[in-house]
């Protein structure tokens, strides 16, 4: 710990106790993929970044270059396949979300030139909503082979389910 007396050259030492800690680091949230990825030996940013993690990695021994090298390469890779589903994921939302903007914006546009119209009566609104629920189904199906194809490359067995969604 350093001292705050001045040392004969000139120079002067701060106590590290005396500089304030004026950023306050927030930790990544962990979810269930997470944990899951960890289970079947994979790795995410987040479950690298724990403290625990960090500090096992301070004091382990250094790798041979060629060694560490593969090792740098498989991590790149699992963090390709990482983004590419999360990335796959939000592109399936965002035709979601697009569409459900149309189909919505289709009804309420029709309900101020019609304000008595019923999906049951109205052939326009009941169009709308059919292409609603085909955009959501279509959705559910991209969603599913976002799934496949994620616990194929960790080699998940298909029957385990963290959450009954993944969007």
């Amino acid at each position: 710990m350093a001292s705050n007396a001045q040392p004969s050259n000139g120079s002067v030492t701060v106590s590290v106790e005396k500089v304030p800690n004026s950023a306050q680091l927030e930790s990544p949230e962990v979810n269930q993929v997470d944990h899951l990825i960890r289970g079947y030996d994979g790795a995410t940013i987040v479950l690298e970044t724990m403290r625990s993690r960090l500090q096992a990695a301070k004091e382990q021994k250094s790798e041979l270059p060629h060694e560490r090298l593969k090792r740098l390469e498989e991590e790149l890779d699992w963090h390709q396949h990482e983004n590419d589903f999360y990335g796959i994921c939000y592109d399936i939302y965002q035709r979601l979300y697009l569409k459900v903007i149309e189909v919505s914006q289709d009804i309420i546009l029709q309900s101020f030139f019609e304000p008595r119209s019923t999906p049951n009566g109205d052939p326009f609104l009941y169009d709308a909503l059919r292409r609603l629920n085909t955009a959501i189904k279509e959705s559910q199906i991209d969603e599913n082979q976002a799934e496949v194809a994620w616990k194929g490359y960790w080699s998940i067995p298909k029957t385990v389910d963290p959450s009954s969604s993944w969007i």
